[in-house]
């Protein structure tokens, strides 16, 4: 369970982050997952100063198609700094859409 305190109070929403189509595949993987993650990492330091994210984890695998929803799990170095990223594709070429509670 998360602790009370949270790495964000209130609800963010996250500029799209557009990730380039890697090879002929139709999943996010690979670069593409690891460029989600930093992305969501460095929203949130840039946003809450002085806030340290420990980590982003996301799946290592999602298809790539407009629509499809996943969730990185973001933990802070401060105890209880915790919270869940929901991450929408936008489109069919990998951009994608990211809120944090």
């Amino acid at each position: 369970m998360r602790g009370s305190v949270r790495l964000i109070t209130a609800s963010l929403a996250v500029c799209a982050l557009f990730l380039a189509a890697c090879g002929g595949t139709n999943k996010l993987e690979g670069s593409a997952m690891r460029n989600i993650a930093n992305g969501i990492k460095q929203k949130i330091e840039q946003s809450n100063p002085g806030t340290h994210v420990v980590y982003v984890h996301c799946p290592k695998s999602v298809k790539r198609k407009k629509g499809v929803t996943f969730v990185c799990h973001v933990k802070g170095s401060k105890p209880g700094q915790q919270a869940d990223a929901n991450v929408t594709e936008t489109s069919n070429k990998g951009a994608v859409h990211f809120v944090v509670p």
